[in-house]
């Protein structure tokens, strides 16, 4: 007997709803997703600034990016501003350099060479790099170098252009001091007063201690104030405006400086030596407050006895002081009323 063409449907078909209906799929539950700390979850927690992970926008473990506080030396940066020192070096936070000087072993600033050349270092000796025979001790600055002068330099005699022997003049080796010059330029000191090479004067941004200064290019009566640890004579040297065993340092503390320091409780408050504390204010005892009550390590308000509620109960009676805070007398005789007591 072949089985009938509809029989053949209606078993095709049960089939298909076997595989497709009868067998139940199991939920596979909510996607689940790698987390910035590297955990796998269906609901990752929000990245913040103080949760010790490097998440979010940070550049580092809490720190950096557009939200977080800044990043402090050797941690991860993007840019200056992720930074404390506003400085960032391949992806590292460093300390800001110093401004360019004559003797940090670097070349900087206008210096041809290190530490020597242009408009405000010392000469280069030969083989240093130069722009121009003014950055070399020889006064010749050949193929990009700090080079010997020409023989005419090194004769025993003034000839050509110099202005003393073997020195001055637009091809020879700067004159030391005492020799005749025509202009600063021919000299070592850059100076030339009355025909001569001289000294020069005392600046401000010399990098020499001299003049009327207590340090290099600070103190004195002409130059700006010295930092902390640079040698001074007195206070009006001194950034700090303190001097203590000759040296510029912290002053110490008053009760009208701005910063909690010294014994004080709070800002320029509290302790045995400064005024007492207004409310709300740190303190460690009530005289360190102007309200006399320190509660919390905080000046607080002093409360004030409204009265005295005396209340039956079980069979005698009993009391409740009302004060102020945290009651006032109003709430007071209403809470002694419901009590059915006496409020003196």
């Amino acid at each position: 007997m072949t089985m009938s063409t509809f029989s053949k449907f209606s078993l095709v078909v049960g089939a298909l709803w076997f595989m497709n209906c009868g067998v139940e799929t199991p939920d596979p539950g909510p996607a689940l997703e790698t987390c910035p700390d590297g955990t796998v979850s269906a609901k990752c927690a929000p990245a913040t600034c103080n949760d010790k992970r490097e998440n979010g926008a940070e550049t580092d473990v809490d720190c950096g990016g557009p939200t977080c506080g800044k990043c402090a030396v050797d941690q991860a940066c993007v840019a200056g501003s992720d930074c404390g020192s506003g400085l960032c070096m391949a992806g590292v936070c460093r300390t800001a350099p110093p401004a360019p000087s004559c003797t940090d072993g670097f070349k900087n600033g206008t210096e041809s060479a290190v530490d020597c050349g242009g408009p405000t270092c010392p000469l280069c000796a030969i083989g240093k790099t130069c722009t121009a025979g003014s950055d070399c001790a020889s006064a010749t600055c050949s193929v990009g170098l700090c080079a010997a002068p020409p023989a005419i330099c090194t004769d025993g005699v003034k000839n050509g252009t110099e202005t003393a022997v073997d020195c001055g003049g637009t091809t020879c080796p700067k004159c030391a001091l005492g020799n005749a010059c025509l202009a600063g330029s021919d000299c070592v000191s850059a100076t030339c007063t009355f025909g001569l090479c001289v000294t020069p004067p005392p600046t401000c941004t010399d990098g020499i201690k001299n003049g009327a200064e207590t340090d290099v290019d600070c103190g004195g009566p002409t130059c700006g104030k010295c930092a902390l640890t640079k040698m001074c004579l007195s206070g009006i040297d001194c950034v700090s405006a303190t001097c203590s065993g000759g040296r510029c340092v912290t002053p110490p503390p008053t009760c009208t400086d701005g910063i909690k320091n010294g014994a004080e409780t709070d800002v320029d408050c509290g302790g045995p030596t400064c005024g007492k504390c207004a409310l709300t204010k740190m303190c460690l005892a009530g005289s360190d407050c102007l309200s006399t009550t320190c509660t919390g390590n905080l000046c607080v308000v002093t409360p004030v006895v409204l009265g005295v509620c005396t209340f039956p109960l079980a069979g005698g009676t009993a009391m409740i002081t009302y004060t102020n805070p945290p009651y006032t007398l109003a709430q007071a005789l209403s809470q002694c009323t419901m009590l059915k007591g006496t409020f003196r």
